[in-house]
């Protein structure tokens, strides 16, 4: 005889909590800085010790290992192009306002206006999106991050400096499963950019055949003639490596850090003269939207910081979208290049050995 059964619907309900935690649309921001807890618990460690080793452990941390030789081996007086760019945006969540700071900021400038309340601050917009976007990174900045981070943060940082110095790749979502859940979007992606550049530039110039991922190409150019030796030009191929991480407190507050180094140099717009600056007028600067500072640079993204997207994993998402476009890009024009250059070799060296025989 043939017979249904239902199912249990009281299992369901003992194990369905377990499954589905409620979401955290809200909460009341009440963290405090890495460097004010340190200072409440009278800390007497140097803080970078704090900040990689807050848990003692007999067994070496690898994250702490990479850190820590980061900033005992880097160089002091780097060259220009290496000088790191920091850039800060703070956006409030109703009126989307966001607070003034200049365009390019120096490690000290950083750490006082991350000193600065986040909310309650009068005269200032809540920081509600708070975005920092630091290239090429040096020990001074990660230090200034590392002191006015929030406590929940610290775990996060310390994971993404190691993962970025060490051009890692990863695209996760971490949440932890015990204690206050804060969850973490991350992305760290390592790529090659190539360029044609002039042997009298500055980029050639400066360029480290030892450092690892870094090379030029001695091959001719695609089409090229006899000549081809002679020229002016060559192919240089560097290392680069791009890290997004979101530190979510709820839907409403978050802060979200991006790593960059290495890639093809800004080309900045070209600089007009002092007619020409009194010819534009105050109006066209501000129709001119604000480009966000997480997107790739000289890049049509369709990304704006006046207009910030509130949700964090919508406009995670949005970033890592734009990213990787960005890098298939490079990839491409880097194989369709290499794969010219080898043919036009074939072409000149294969003619001159089938004459020896």
């Amino acid at each position: 005889m043939a017979y249904g059964v239902r199912p249990s619907h009281s299992h369901f309900r003992k194990t369905s909590k377990f499954r589905h935690r409620k979401p955290f649309a809200h909460r009341e921001y009440n963290e405090r800085s890495f460097e004010a807890f340190r200072q409440d618990i009278a800390n007497e460690r140097d803080l970078l010790d704090s900040f990689l080793e807050d848990s003692e452990s007999p067994t070496p941390c690898w994250n702490t290992h990479v850190i820590r030789n980061f900033c005992q081996t880097s160089i002091p007086t780097l060259p220009v192009q290496c000088q790191p760019e920091i850039h800060l945006d703070d956006r409030d969540r109703k009126t989307k306002q966001g607070r003034d700071y200049p365009e390019l900021l120096s490690p000290e400038d950083l750490q006082r206006h991350l000193e600065v309340e986040r909310f309650g601050k009068e005269g200032l917009p809540n920081a509600d999106y708070r975005q920092i976007r630091i290239h090429n990174l040096n020990p001074e900045s990660l230090l200034a991050l590392a002191r006015t981070a929030a406590c929940h943060q610290v775990d996060t940082l310390r994971d993404a400096f190691a993962k970025h110095i060490s051009c890692a790749t990863s695209f996760r979502v971490h949440e932890r499963v015990e204690g206050f859940v804060v969850p973490r979007l991350e992305l760290h992606l390592p790529y090659l950019t190539l360029r044609e550049v002039s042997s009298t530039s500055c980029q050639w110039k400066s360029r480290d055949s030892s450092e690892e991922g870094e090379g030029w190409l001695d091959l001719p150019l695609p089409e090229s003639g006899p000549d081809a030796e002679q020229r002016s030009n060559r192919f240089l191929i560097k290392k680069a490596h791009v890290s997004i991480v979101f530190c979510v407190w709820d839907y409403s507050k978050w802060v979200a850090y991006a790593f960059s180094k290495g890639g093809p140099m800004h080309t900045p717009g070209q600089e007009t003269d002092a007619s020409d600056e009194e010819d534009s007028d105050s109006e066209d600067d501000a129709l001119e939207p604000k480009e966000d500072i997480f997107a790739p640079r000289d890049v049509d993204h369709g990304l704006y910081g006046d207009d910030p997207i509130r949700d964090p994993r919508e406009y995670f998402l949005r970033v890592v979208d734009v990213w990787i476009i960005f890098i298939l890009r490079e990839y491409m024009y880097l194989v369709r290049v290499l794969e010219a250059c080898v043919r036009a070799w074939v072409r000149m060296t294969i003619p001159r050995r089938s004459c020896i025989f």
